[in-house]
């Protein structure tokens, strides 16, 4: 009878475990509907990106943003899928930077004005302030949602021609609200 007991204490743990998992996967499934579904929101509105991968589309690449918590000379490496340096840009020709917000546009061309071949290619910014000391500052990139894609049960942003997930997303901005 002992036995008996035990294996019936045994099934039903079983059970309630099973019972558990089903109810666990079926939460998920409803958080990523939920999400997916709010993700559709974000259509039209203007989204602020990690910035350390640029993708060259057509010659063409998207506008880098950083912000600087103090004044500081900036300059912008630009490397291919090898880790090959292609590009160094100094923003604003290395003039001493105001805090706030920047941007600098990459024309896709090499430090030899030779148009780059489309692709990815990583991007890291160094800052060094009035002082001499290193900053630290991250490259964003931004632009409007023009759709949303959803693969694999996530979603994926399309911005530029070019797809986010939603953990990319550093910024939400109503699309009237310029960047200086």
């Amino acid at each position: 009878n002992e036995d008996f007991l035990a294996q019936l204490a045994q099934f039903a743990s079983v059970e309630q475990l099973e019972s558990i998992n089903s109810g666990t996967q079926t939460g998920l499934m409803m958080q990523q509907s939920v999400s997916n579904a709010l993700s559709t929101g974000l259509i039209g509105e203007e989204v602020i990106m990690d910035g350390s991968v640029l993708e060259l589309k057509g010659g063409e690449s998207r506008r880098l943003s950083f912000e600087l918590d103090q004044s500081a000379t900036v300059s912008v490496e630009i490397r291919d899928a090898s880790g090959v340096l292609v590009r160094t840009i100094n923003a604003e020709d290395s003039a001493l930077l105001e805090a706030g917000e920047h941007g600098v546009d990459w024309d896709g061309l090499d430090d030899n004005g030779h148009v780059l071949i489309d692709g990815y290619y990583q991007v890291s910014l160094s800052a060094l302030s009035e002082q001499g000391n290193n900053l630290n500052v991250l490259p964003r990139v931004s632009g409007l949602v023009e759709g949303i894609r959803f693969s694999g049960g996530n979603a994926y942003l399309i911005v530029g021609g070019s797809e986010y997930t939603l953990s990319e997303v550093l910024e939400v901005r109503a699309p009237d609200v310029q960047e200086s």
